[in-house]
């Protein structure tokens, strides 16, 4: 949001500025909101914020197969106990102010939880245009994700993740799974393993293998 600001290599940052507001709407469970400004996408397993998240370190599919953060306008529409509708526009994948393309993108899809809230569910993606000076070709990045608590002290996280490049006709896809055991109300037991590949070696150039593979323990 505050890029080259200064000469140094580093720069100043806002994670999130945005203001909400609220709509009651009859006929639904919990109305309307819609956040405008810069905020985080809620995209996959892992998030921009590490409160949310199992591990401290983030999986290939935050790094390579989600939006970080968007800017722009977002409603979120609480329809059903076990249902809420996202819908955003924003200036593209992890822009704040000025777009590489002059395209807006959309980001959206749905979500919600059941049985008590043991079980949560969301399928996001976002759409649109990415590389600089071509407003012609989309990336879509889409996420599946699904929670599970069978009891109370263990947790499954299920994420699976397929991202597409037309200019360049690439995908990269994958699963990460993710187990936690709350051993007592101070100390967790985690364990997540993921797979995910980079079918054209478009989105981890710095790699030279197609194929990743890694299991973290905490």
């Amino acid at each position: 949001l505050l890029d080259l600001t200064t000469n140094d290599i580093v720069q100043p940052d806002l994670p999130e500025a945005w203001i909400l507001a609220h709509f009651p709407i009859a006929g639904t469970v919990g109305g309307l909101d819609v956040k405008v400004g810069k905020f985080m996408n809620c995209f996959g397993a892992d998030m921009s914020d590490p409160r949310m998240n199992v591990f401290y370190s983030h999986s290939y599919i935050f790094n390579f197969g989600c939006p970080f953060y968007g800017t722009g306008a977002i409603a979120t529409l609480h329809l059903a106990p076990a249902l809420d509708l996202y819908a955003s526009i924003d200036r593209g994948l992890n822009v704040a102010i000025e777009d590489n393309n002059d395209s807006p993108s959309f980001y959206g899809g749905l979500g919600g939880s059941f049985d008590g809230g043991r079980v949560s569910y969301a399928a996001l993606t976002h759409i649109g245009p990415e590389n600089p000076g071509d407003n012609y070709h989309y990336r879509y990045l889409s996420d599946f994700t699904l929670t599970w608590r069978p009891t109370d002290k263990f947790t499954s996280i299920t994420d699976l993740n397929y991202v597409y490049e037309e200019s360049f006709k690439a995908q990269g896809y994958g699963i990460a799974q993710y187990f936690t055991y709350a051993l007592n109300d101070w100390l967790t037991a985690s364990v997540r393993g993921e797979v995910w590949r980079d079918e054209d070696g478009f989105f981890v150039a710095q790699f030279a293998s197609q194929y990743f593979a890694h299991i973290a323990l905490g």
